[in-house]
């Protein structure tokens, strides 16, 4: 996962995970891109290619017990490992520092 970012001479305040395929998708998710919406959410941005290779770009709006259960199942998947909810709502993405 990567830290936040500044492109476009703007604040990029996303959470990047990488996505690796599926063996069963017809399209191909590579990378999501997680942040705090300020309103109990967190919006997700899926970005990958259709199976006839155009880019997609998917965008989600998910409450906490949505989210965990997206979290669940990409873990089960072995697609992603996605942080806790409450790790992305409070900033902490990086994991506990030691020191």
């Amino acid at each position: 996962m990567s830290e936040p970012t500044i492109s476009n001479g703007e604040f990029d305040d996303r959470l990047h995970v990488p996505m690796r395929p599926h063996s069963t998708s017809l399209g191909t998710y590579r990378d999501m891109y997680i942040r705090d919406a300020n309103n109990g959410t967190l919006l997700i941005e899926v970005h990958g290619s259709d199976p006839q290779g155009q880019p997609t770009i998917e965008t989600s709006a998910l409450d906490e017990h949505q989210y965990e259960k997206l979290r669940e199942k990409l873990f089960r998947m072995e697609i992603a490992t996605l942080p806790p909810f409450s790790s992305v709502k409070s900033g902490n993405t990086l994991g506990r520092v030691v020191g």
